[in-house]
Parts: structure tokens; sequence; C-alpha cells
């Protein structure tokens, strides 16, 4: 018997679940993302990537949560030379902040950049419809070999015909 569970031991056919979240897939999940642009306002360096909250919501903390330390790693920089830069999404809105005075290899433009450990904040707890952006494909690995990919798909599905036409004057 489970501790904790013995209350309910009276009942049948029942089965306990849980949901473990972050604790099992923190350590899975990588989100690449290209830069779009690198450029300098007020005195800070941007680097506007191609994903944003659209594509990992749960990770830009956009009050809703405490934001985790989010790692940046430029996979393709040519570089070694390091840069201190703010990392925003591709969106209009202020809420596409992913970091702040992040250090990473020299950004250029066409760069791709990773984020490790995104498993629990993945595409799924994303603002994914907000300005009807695309959603990332998510490419599943089994031993190293690709076993699905998928997007989850937005969009209006006409749920049947209209009874009645409404003139607007």
């Amino acid at each position: 018997m489970v501790h904790g569970v013995s209350a309910f031991s009276d009942l049948k056919d029942v089965e306990l679940w849980c949901e473990s979240g972050r604790f099992l897939t923190a350590a899975s999940g990588y989100l690449l993302a290209s830069v779009l642009d690198v450029k300098l306002s007020k005195g800070r360096r941007f680097v506007i990537l191609d994903a944003g909250i659209n594509t990992f919501g749960g990770m830009s903390g956009i009050a809703r949560i405490l934001p985790p330390k989010v790692d940046f790693v430029n996979l393709t920089g040519a570089t070694q030379l390091q840069a201190a830069v703010d990392i925003v999404g591709p969106l209009c809105t202020p809420l596409d902040y992913l970091g702040r005075n992040v250090t990473v290899n020299e950004p250029a433009v066409g760069d791709v950049f990773m984020v490790p450990n995104v498993g629990a904040y993945g595409s799924v707890v994303a603002l994914t419809n907000f300005l009807r952006r695309e959603s990332p494909l998510e490419i599943c690995l089994d031993d190293g070999k690709v076993a699905t990919v998928s997007r989850l798909a937005t969009g209006y599905v006409v749920a049947g015909p209209a009874q009645s036409a409404v003139a607007v004057s």
C-alpha cells in the first residue's frame, strides 16, 4: 500500500495516476532556433530568434510562473568570443523576452541556438496560436533515431452550416 493512500483501500478497480511533470521531463527536449537578427538598441545587444513565447512560453516567465534559468548555446557560431546579449523572440510584444544579459558565443544572423531541457516547457504550454504563428515541429527520438515528427494543429474548424445570416449595417 502506498503511504497516504490507505484511506482509499475500500475502493475497487481504482488506478492511481500521478502527474510528475518537470521531474521526469525536464532533462529532455531541445529547442533549436535560428537567429533572425542581431541589433543594438539603447546600448543593449539583442538576438532575435525565430522562436519565442509562441514555441516555449513556460520558460519565458510571462508573469505566470517564475522563470527558471534558461541556457542558450550557440551551436553554429564561428567564433569562441563571448558576448552578453538579450535574447528575444520574433513576436511584436514585450512579453517575448527569453533571456536578459545572457552570455553566448558571438551571435550572427543564421546561427542556430539550442535551448536544452525544454521537455516540461515545450509547445504544450506556449502561446501557440498567439499572433497566428505556425507551431514548431516536434521531433521525437527513440535511441537516437527519429520516431515521430508532428506539429500541433491550430486554426478554425467549420462546425456546420450557418443556420441564418446576420446583416450588419
